[in-house]
């Protein structure tokens, strides 16, 4: 589906110079795919580099998002293939999971839904959670599936065909391989294919990684343990099957128990005499002496919930592994249960799960997979939280025996069960909300609070700095004034909670003097085996499933990987933080990545739906489970090395270069192959060859290790560490086969937006090479950012650069055209204009040759820059250097060459053309092979090319030199400060010179004052300030109060130090972009360098004639003051 131009922003007068540079990558990818020029095998003779980037799920098309990380990776394949690397980058596609299948599922309820309504569209569910997915950015909002399909500009004719989750994975992958290969990626297309059983290669391969990983290196077990849940899958959750809360994980809780001793009689008859209890769900447990209260939100929904007297047995069995018992009738479950919660129904769904709270089947009738079809909690009312207000309640291990409901404003229903415990004492938000009850009348008056209720403070701990009642201390302290004060409030509760666990000390209750820290577990156990608490879990944070549901934590039965398990932690943790070992590019993507190491504990690697491997060993009722989407994905760059083999398209079903029956792939092959073992066995020695065995393990060899993975940052959380993990399990002893470095980026936004189509800034990768040509969009993407931080993506740049690389295209048509008329060509001598100018300008010769070899030391100096910024991933600088500072030293050497393209010298111009489309090719490679194959004419391709080293024949006379950068960064610098002197000159004068028509004075010539060397006193600020940053390495920030102290300076009067420390602060602003700023001497002679380009200068300002002059000679038409302005780089002009 193409998007129409006015929506991405190109504009009709680019549209001719885009078509040509679609017409060039057409042409250019057809010589490449003829070619086979990305195709890459073992070569022992030279050195290899193998870099991935995460193969993208395949439940719609690819989008910029996709790309610009995609780009990282590109571009160093390509960097590293000119430093004559044998470059490995494959591309794989990924379809193991639940969202396809959700997808497929959801599509087929609708079009079987009988609620279908005349117009075809499905009627809404009022109870359908509204989904705010990357599915919705994607697709503008749009809620059915059907829709959703239509979005993303399916045919209606085949969206039936969705129904079905295989043809999604036979429907996307096409396309996203053409897409990428439109966009020109340096990819081994053999080299490729999707996951799941799908492909009976891939299959295999995964089948022979779990069970490597459970029979021979113990990493993976089964038990009950929290998940985050799907209710309408009946399965955990994974990162990748959310549409939001992606790294989101279970949090635990201490649920206190506070029993109601009198009820309103509305409530009494409800609950038929059963025992109700408050249950607030707190981090604190070693608080609950101090309690006071406890808190409702007046205007929250709260419900009685039916609950289990006693928790179910953990060791209870069920069909599906999910701690729950789930009755046929509600009166099966009252007979069974004496106990009610008083909570939110959304936390009463992560208790049913957790089998505190039981549930009852009454909806089997409904048909198909959604939040009306699933058991419920048992609910005898919904109830306001005002109504609940003032009811009497016993607190376990309170000091008082009887508190009392009461109103708080603060409190959040997605959060704990909506009733909350109070201790004033050491909370600031209960002190704030405890305090404006007991100091406005009017929140008493409206809810009827009696005084009785609002009960005295109680310390609890002993807090250094803060006291025992450090919730009221820091109140004061931040000068809180009331519940609503939410940023004060967090910064105190910050404060309060740090310092009361570290050092608070306990002074009431069980554990009377002993430390927090020490005794918070303690508490907790206590309460709950009194019987006053339970263990309770829910979601960190809101995690929503891509069927558009609230996800639960459950506990439930399953097979999981145990990371964290300290050998294997410290291991990979070691890894990591040995920087020879692993680059990570970013000192705080290192850091991330330990963060994680040590927190990323024990992961659920199975689930009952979606696509994918199921696990190769028996189960529990020899149900068949899948390994779940971010555990098959964590070695899968070593199926790469080999997959051509067995092979050659994405589902395995066509032979790969070996034709090996699928039969005869098995766990012996795979030990053999990636060098776990160091013989084959005879079974498969026989049955595939002893020399194909030894091919396929050469070229693991060869390939092997991963040189470098570009991911985006979100995966630093899972798939990255995991990939890390499992490295070191399989390769437990050669670590000569762990992951070299990762390289992770931030998100990318479109015009300083996030992309979302219904904001109309999501930009499938197919519509930005549609609108603005490939190169023009890889230029756009490298311009957006490097790091971590996010990305921006700009329109305009891309347009731009559509300019940019058509004009790339056009100069060296002019060179070609016209090489052997310029400077230095074979038929110079018919270069009449040039002849007549070094006629009429004596000087011009030793003009243009200090042109030239400026030039060419830029050229080699940006070139430079550039190799760097590549090997750094540094790509936004690499652009800056290969494009923008080339193309902008270009125009400046023109200038220099009297502004006449003819002037220029054809071997200095050959020399940039051909180096500035090298070094280009890794970001702009189609442009740069049209122009190096079809203009040039060269019959090799660009990026087989080596990176440029300068030893043609033509420039040997040319050598890099600082010194020339900084001539003309001198001479460009003195140009502009010129004009502002000029217009300065012009507003000043009154009379007396030649005028314009319009009577505006100009100026005609002018002298330029050059000095060489510094005076005595200018000397002894530069020596001192030059002693600091040999000293420190840089220029210290308090340079000039140390200036102030050192001996030579203290001794100079008033007008002297003025003078001194004015001339030291010009040479600190000159410092930030020139480390010599204080040297005493200039690298190269300013006279010579002005007076050699006084014709450029003259003719840069519009003069007739420019005089230099050093300050060494008689200058004495200007004041002696005036001339004692003049200093080495910063010479003085005086118009006449």
């Amino acid at each position: 589906m193409s998007t129409k131009a006015n929506d991405l922003g190109n504009t009709g007068g680019s549209r001719q110079r885009r078509d040509k540079l679609l017409s060039v990558q057409h042409q250019v990818q057809k010589l490449w795919e003829e070619n086979r020029i990305y195709e890459a095998d073992a070569d022992p003779s030279r050195e290899k580099y193998m870099i991935t980037f995460p193969y993208p799920y395949m439940n719609g098309r690819l989008h910029l998002g996709h790309a610009f990380t995609l780009t990282k990776a590109d571009f160093q394949a390509r960097f590293q293939r000119m430093n004559n690397k044998n470059v490995l980058f494959p591309f794989g596609f990924h379809c193991t999971g639940m969202p396809i299948c959700a997808s497929a599922d959801k599509l087929k309820m609708e079009l079987n839904s009988t609620n279908l309504v005349g117009n075809g569209k499905e009627k809404e569910e009022t109870n359908q959670v509204q989904l705010k997915s990357k599915v919705a950015a994607k697709t503008g909002g749009a809620k059915s599936q059907s829709e959703i399909l239509k979005a993303m500009g399916i045919p209606e004719e085949e969206i039936s065909k969705f129904t079905d989750p295989v043809y999604w994975t036979e429907y996307f992958p096409p396309l996203a391989q053409k897409d990428l290969k439109d966009f020109g990626t340096a990819v081994d297309w053999r080299r490729s294919f999707i996951t799941t059983d799908i492909n009976p290669y891939y299959d295999a391969f995964v089948k022979w990684q779990f069970r490597t990983l459970k029979f021979k290196k113990d990493k993976i077990r089964y038990g009950l343990r929290p998940a985050v849940f799907s209710r309408i899958e009946n399965q955990p959750c994974a990162d990748h099957d959310r549409s939001s809360g992606e790294g989101v994980g279970p949090q635990e809780y201490t649920l206190i128990k506070l029993k109601a001793l009198s009820l309103p009689e509305n409530i009494e008859k409800l609950v038929g005499g059963r025992n109700v209890f408050f249950v607030t769900a707190t981090l604190r447990p070693e608080t609950m002496y101090g309690q006071t209260n406890c808190w409702i939100l007046p205007t929250g929904e709260y419900e009685l919930i039916l609950a289990f007297d006693y928790p179910i047995c953990k060791s209870l069995e069920t069909s599906d592994g999910v701690l729950r018992k789930i009755y046929e009738s509600k009166e099966e479950a009252l007979a069974d249960c004496n106990t009610v919660f008083v909570c939110s129904k959304r936390s009463a769904y992560n208790m049913a799960y957790q089998g505190i709270v039981p549930l009852v089947n009454e909806n089997s009738l409904i048909q198909g997979k959604n939040v009306d079809s699933l058991p419920e909690v048992i609910s005898f009312s919904k109830m306001s939280g005002e109504d609940l207000i003032g009811i009497p309640l016993l607190p376990p291990n309170a000091y008082y025996s009887k508190i009392y409901t009461l109103p708080m404003f603060s409190i959040s229903m997605d959060k704990g069960t909506g009733v909350v415990s109070s201790v004033p004492s050491d909370s600031p938000d209960d002190y704030a909300a405890w305090n404006d009850i007991k100091t406005k009348p009017g929140i008493r008056e409206k809810y009827n609070i009696k005084q009785e209720w609002l009960l005295d403070l109680v310390p609890i701990i002993d807090t250094p700095e803060l006291g025992t009642l450090a919730g009221e201390t820091v109140y004061l302290k931040y000068k809180i004034q009331s519940q609503n004060d939410s940023a004060k409030l967090k910064q105190a509760k910050e404060e309060v909670y740090k310092k009361g666990f570290y050092d608070g000390v306990m002074i009431s209750g069980d554990f009377k003097g002993m430390k927090v820290s020490d005794i918070k577990e303690k508490a907790k156990q206590k309460l709950i085996s009194d019987k006053n608490a339970l263990i309770y879990l829910e979601p960190e944070n809101t995690v929503i499933s891509r069927t558009g549901e609230f996800c639960i934590i459950a506990l439930c039965k399953q097979w999981y990987l145990e990371y964290g398990e300290e050998k294997w932690r410290k291991d990979v943790y070691n890894w990591v933080n040995d920087e020879k070992s692993f680059e990570t590019f970013y000192p705080q993507v290192r850091t991330s990545f330990l963060e994680v190491i040590n927190w990323l504990k024990e992961w659920a690697c199975s689930r009952s739906y979606g696509l994918g491997t199921y696990l190769p060993w028996d189960t529990e009722n020899n149900q068949k489970v899948l390994i779940e989407s971010l555990s098959d994905s964590t070695i899968y760059m070593a199926y790469y090395t080999i997959c051509h083999f067995f092979h050659s398209d994405f589902e395995g079903r066509s032979k790969g270069l070996l034709d090996i029956p699928i039969e005869y792939v098995n766990d012996d092959l795979f030990d053999y192959v990636f060098c776990l073992k160091d013989e084959p066995s005879e079974d498969l020695v026989k049955n595939i060859g002893r020399g194909q065995l030894d091919i396929m393990r050469q070229e693991f060899k060869c390939f092997y290790p991963l040189d470098c993975r570009v991911s985006g940052k979100d995966l630093i959380f899972n798939h990255l560490t995991m990939c890390l993990y499992n490295h070191a399990a399989i390769w437990e002893n050669k670590k000569d086969f762990w992951p070299k470095s990762f390289y992770c980026n931030g998100h990318l936004m479109i015009d300083s937006m996030k992309m979302s189509k219904s904001t109309g800034n999501w930009i499938t990768l197919e519509d930005g090479i549609n609108e603005y040509s490939a190169d023009a969009c890889r230029i756009a993407l490298a311009d957006a950012g490097d790091m971590i931080d996010d990305a921006n993506f700009c329109r305009d740049t891309a347009n731009s650069a559509i300019m940019r690389l058509y004009s790339l295209i056009q100069s060296a048509q002019f060179y070609v055209e016209n090489k052997e008329k310029l400077r230095g060509g074979s038929q110079e001598i018919s270069n009449s204009e040039l002849n007549n100018f070094l006629k009429e300008n004596p000087n011009a010769l030793n003009a243009l040759n200090q042109a030239d070899q400026i030039f060419t030391s830029e050229v080699i100096r940006l070139t430079n820059e550039t190799f760097n910024s590549y090997k750094n991933f540094a790509y936004r600088d690499a652009l800056k250097y290969a494009l923008f500072e080339f193309q902008l030293r270009r125009d400046q050497y023109r200038l220099l060459c009297d502004s006449n393209d003819l002037f220029l010298n054809t071997n200095i111009l050959k020399l940039f053309i051909e180096t500035q489309i090298k070094i280009l090719a890794p970001i702009a490679p189609h442009t740069c092979e049209y122009i190096w194959r079809d203009i040039l004419g060269n019959e090799s391709f660009i990026v087989n090319v080596k990176w440029p080293d300068f030893n043609d024949n033509s420039i040997k006379d040319f050598k890099f030199s600082l010194s020339h950068s900084k001539m003309l960064n001198l001479l460009i610098k003195s140009i502009e400060d010129f004009r502002k002197s000029m217009d300065k000159w012009v507003s000043n004068k009154k009379g007396g010179a030649t005028s314009t028509g319009g009577g505006k004075p100009k100026a005609t010539s002018a002298t330029i004052y050059v000095s060489n060397e510094y005076q005595d006193w200018q000397i002894e600020g530069l020596d001192q300030v030059q002693k600091m940053i040999d000293e420190e390495g840089s220029l210290p920030k308090d340079y000039i109060s140390r200036l102030r102290k050192t001996p030579v300076i203290e001794k100079m009067d008033k007008n002297m130090l003025k003078n001194v420390l004015s001339f030291i602060s010009l040479k600190a602003s000159e410092y930030k972009e020139n480390d010599s700023a204080f040297s005493k001497t200039l690298p190269f002679n300013e006279f010579e360098l002005f007076s050699t380009q006084s014709h450029f200068i003259s003719k840069s300002l519009g003069l007739q004639q420019i005089q230099v002059k050093h300050t060494k000679q008689d200058c004495s038409e200007i004041t002696a003051d005036k001339l004692s302005q003049v200093i080495p780089s910063r010479p003085m002009i005086v118009f006449v």
